[in-house]
């Protein structure tokens, strides 16, 4: 009968004891159980690894446009909505661009849950599909809200938007509004 051990006692026939010495018996340890741990750390480093990369959104930020008589680099001025996320989780927007040579646009004011910025983009999205989203971010916005904002723009589905730095037209167009 053959019992396992974590080290065996091996006695070499060739090197027997002369009578009177005490022989060196040699202890071999079995590895067998820490090549079975190596193994464990790999595959647990490994998918810890792959565990931990982030998710992103995917982003694409477009140069800056100009309007130019009506058209927007093939997009009607008109079928552009610009948001403007303001403080307190106010959002601002108005629809076309907000440009010196235009006449100023009418600014409506909403929340960024689901009865306000979705609801906007939902609508946009029924009257114009092909539509464009500026997103804007003034100095007071958080980055929760703008995070708040691009997941709207997921959730409704909006294929074509872009983050856009807040102009002095905007500014100014704010500051008339009193806001």
């Amino acid at each position: 009968m053959s019992r396992c051990f974590m080290a065996d006692n091996i006695n070499n026939p060739l090197n027997r004891r002369k009578p009177g010495r005490r022989s060196g018996s040699k202890l071999l340890p079995d590895m067998t159980p820490m090549v079975g741990l190596g193994f464990l750390l790999v595959t647990f480093f490994i998918m810890a690894g792959e565990f931990a990369k982030p998710s992103m959104i995917k982003l694409a930020t477009p140069v800056r446009p100009t309007c130019s008589g009506d058209r927007l680099g093939g997009i009607v001025c008109r079928s552009v909505l610009t948001v403007i996320i303001g403080q307190n989780g106010q959002a601002y927007h108005f629809f076309g661009l907000n440009s010196d040579f235009g006449e100023r646009p009418e600014l409506h004011t909403t929340n960024l849950g689901p009865e306000g910025l979705r609801k906007v983009l939902l609508d946009l999205q029924r009257v114009n599909p092909t539509a464009v989203v500026y997103l804007k971010m003034t100095a007071n916005a958080k980055y929760k809200d703008m995070v708040d904002a691009l997941d709207e723009i997921e959730i409704t589905n909006q294929k074509r938007y872009a983050l856009v730095d807040v102009t002095a037209e905007d500014r100014a167009l704010l500051k008339l509004n009193a806001l």
